[in-house]
């Protein structure tokens, strides 16, 4: 909303494939420094919280100022954008965008508003070699996603002084996800079009099986709970799955042969 505040009074530049992907490696940056964070200060200090949410708002509000509409923010530097592509692979449900009525193409590729099922694999296109997705920006971060999470949630709460510790195993987490699903992709050429759903599964189901026992520990819920959620985020997640698949099957069949990922 912030980020389309500005309206007319924007530049309107528009967000071009190569400033995007220059705008990608800018919102990983700034995911891998904010959640790692969490854990020895957004946690723990509700000022320092109150802070970085109020410069995030105040940098989507400026860059409405240059760029056109969700050109600026929402789909160049936002960090949770690249989780959003990873998961949005086959929405549950598409519901109208109240922000973007008519489209003024202010991403040239890789919209999530424009085509949800097509933005991850808009950006990570390379050649047509099997396991070249992983050398692409949002391909190299969907492998690399699942042990970012993972590390994440095995890294307890703790203070200032041991940040560097807190990055330092998020970060050995994250490039050794990438590392072994890089190598096995390449090994078994696994292309983008079979991998991705099954990295944001995966990924989403660790994020709900970690989470729902972080969520039981801090209300101080019995094992019933945690049970209940990874048993929900079981059944949503291998639904979610099955969907994709299936919608990429019949993509496939109706357009004959498909260029890899």
């Amino acid at each position: 909303t912030l980020n389309l505040l500005p309206g007319r009074q924007s530049r309107g530049l528009r967000l071009t494939p190569k400033v995007a992907t220059f705008g990608a490696l800018i919102s990983f940056v700034l995911l891998g420094i904010l959640v790692p964070a969490r854990r020895f200060l957004f946690n723990v200090d509700g000022h320092s919280l109150a802070l970085v949410i109020v410069a995030v708002a105040l940098l989507a509000l400026a860059l409405g100022f240059v760029f056109d509409r969700k050109a600026g923010f929402c789909n160049f530097i936002c960090p949770v954008m690249p989780v959003e592509k990873l998961y949005g692979q086959e929405p549950l449900t598409v519901v109208s965008n109240a922000h973007c009525s008519s489209c003024s193409r202010c991403t040239e590729r890789g919209c999530y508003d424009l085509a949800p099922r097509k933005a991850l694999s808009a950006r990570t296109r390379k050649e047509q070699h099997a396991s070249s997705w992983t050398l692409t920006p949002y391909g190299a971060f969907a492998a690399a996603f699942p042990g970012f999470v993972v590390a994440y949630y095995l890294v307890p709460n703790t203070t200032l002084s041991h940040a560097g510790e807190v990055y330092l195993k998020i970060a050995a987490g994250t490039l050794l996800s990438f590392v072994v699903i890089a190598t096995l992709a390449r090994i078994l050429r696994v292309r983008a079009e079979h991998a991705l759903p099954v990295l944001g599964a995966g990924t989403l189901l660790v994020y709900y099986w970690f989470g729902a026992a972080s969520i039981g520990k801090e209300w101080q819920l019995d094992s019933t709970f945690t049970f209940t959620i990874r048993a929900l985020a079981i059944g949503l997640v291998a639904y979610w799955l099955v969907r994709r698949v299936r919608a990429r099957y019949a993509t496939s069949k109706s357009a004959g042969p498909i260029v890899v990922l």
